[in-house]
C-alpha cells in the first residue's frame, strides 16, 4: 500500500492528538440535487469518522483539503498521498489515473466533508515525533506546483506500488506524463528523498 502510515496504535495516538468540533450537518446545493435525483443521501464515509477527521485536519494544516475546483481536488489528492507517505495521515488506497495517483475513497470522503460543516481544530500533534514528521511533510510540500506534485507522486507510485525499477519507472513517467528530462530528474531526486523516510 502506498505511503504505509504506521500501525493502528500510532493512528489512535494521532487521532487523539487533534481536537475537532463537528457541527450540525448542512447540505450544499449539489447534495440537495443528488438527494432529489436518487432519493438517497450520500453514502457513509469510507473510513471511520475519527480517521476521516484526522485526514482532513492534516490536509487543512498543509493548506489543502478543498474540493471546489479541479486544481483544489488535484492538490488534495497529491497532498494526502504524500502525507500518508510521511506517516502522518490515515492510509487510503491509490490507483494510477490520468493525473497521477488518485483515491476514489478519498474523493468520496472529501466531498462528504464538504456537505457537512466540520471544522477541525488545527492543533499541533502530540507526541513531538508526529509533529516532527508533520514539519518534514510541510517542508517537502512547500512551494511545489501541482505539476511537480503530480510527477513526484506518479513516479513514487510506479516504484513502490507497480514495483518498477527506478530506470523503468522514470521511462514510464516520461511516456505517460510527457515530462521533460529536467522535470524527470527533479522528480527522481524528490522520490529518492521520500524513499529514505
Amino acid at each position: 500500500m502506498p505511503g504505509g502510515g504506521g500501525g493502528g496504535g500510532l493512528l489512535n495516538l494521532m487521532t487523539r492528538s487533534i481536537l475537532y468540533t463537528p457541527s450540525v450537518r448542512a447540505h450544499a446545493p449539489f447534495m440537495d440535487t443528488l438527494v432529489q435525483l436518487t432519493g438517497k443521501p450520500m453514502e457513509e464515509y469510507r473510513k471511520d469518522f475519527d480517521s476521516v477527521l484526522l485526514m482532513y485536519s492534516v490536509l487543512k494544516r498543509l493548506g489543502s483539503g478543498e474540493v471546489d475546483t479541479f486544481p483544489q481536488r488535484l492538490r488534495s489528492q497529491k497532498t494526502q498521498y504524500l502525507a500518508q507517505t510521511f506517516g502522518i495521515s490515515p492510509v487510503y488506497d491509490f490507483n494510477l489515473y490520468f493525473r497521477g495517483p488518485y483515491s476514489p475513497s478519498l474523493a468520496h470522503d472529501l466531498f462528504k466533508l464538504r456537505t457537512e460543516k466540520t471544522k477541525p481544530t488545527l492543533e499541533k500533534f502530540t507526541p513531538d515525533e508526529l509533529e516532527g514528521r508533520f514539519k518534514k511533510a510541510a517542508s517537502f510540500l512547500k512551494e511545489k506546483s501541482i505539476r511537480e506534485l503530480e510527477l513526484i507522486t506518479t513516479l513514487h507510485w510506479l516504484q513502490t506500488v507497480a514495483k518498477l525499477s527506478e530506470e523503468s519507472a522514470s521511462k514510464k513517467l516520461r511516456t505517460i506524463k510527457e515530462s521533460s528530462q529536467e522535470e524527470t530528474e527533479k522528480a527522481e531526486s524528490y522520490v529518492k528523498e521520500l524513499c529514505q523516510l
